[in-house]
């Protein structure tokens, strides 16, 4: 661990588990610690672990795993972290195939106002879903 004055120590080990094990990116495995990535970056040079590069790296294609078990990029930025366009980038350059979600079905408009799938309200019923007078047709 690296002393700094007056703040807690760097946990070298945990930047180098985080990087290597977990995946994490330098800057996110920095953050946690409270340093810069050029600090974090010569811990792991130091430590001789080799620095993913931008292009196919392990990384990515964990991103992508996690992509195609989990079906979306908010998903994967939940289990992973990163940034959104970091993710879709990562799904590019390994050829990760992204899947559109559905449309939802259009609304549709009747006479009446807006047509739902709920059942009519019973006779005799005064009052809406928040306790509003609903005057009675």
């Amino acid at each position: 661990m690296t002393a700094r004055p007056g703040r807690i120590p760097v946990n070298e080990a945990l930047i180098v588990a985080r990087y290597v094990k977990a995946g994490w990116s330098i800057t996110r495995a920095a953050r946690e610690q409270g340093i810069g990535t050029k600090k974090a970056r010569a811990i792991l040079d130091a430590a001789g672990v080799q620095i993913r590069g931008p292009v196919g790296t392990p990384g990515d294609t964990r991103i992508a795993a996690v992509y195609e078990r989990l079906g979306s990029v908010k998903a994967v930025k939940h289990i992973i972290g990163g940034e959104h366009a970091d993710i879709v980038a990562a799904l590019e350059r390994t050829g990760t195939p992204r899947t559109v979600p559905p449309k939802p079905e259009p609304v549709r408009y009747t006479p009446r106002g807006l047509a739902t799938s709920r059942s009519p309200r019973p006779a005799g019923s005064e009052h809406g879903a928040h306790g509003s007078r609903v005057p009675r047709t």
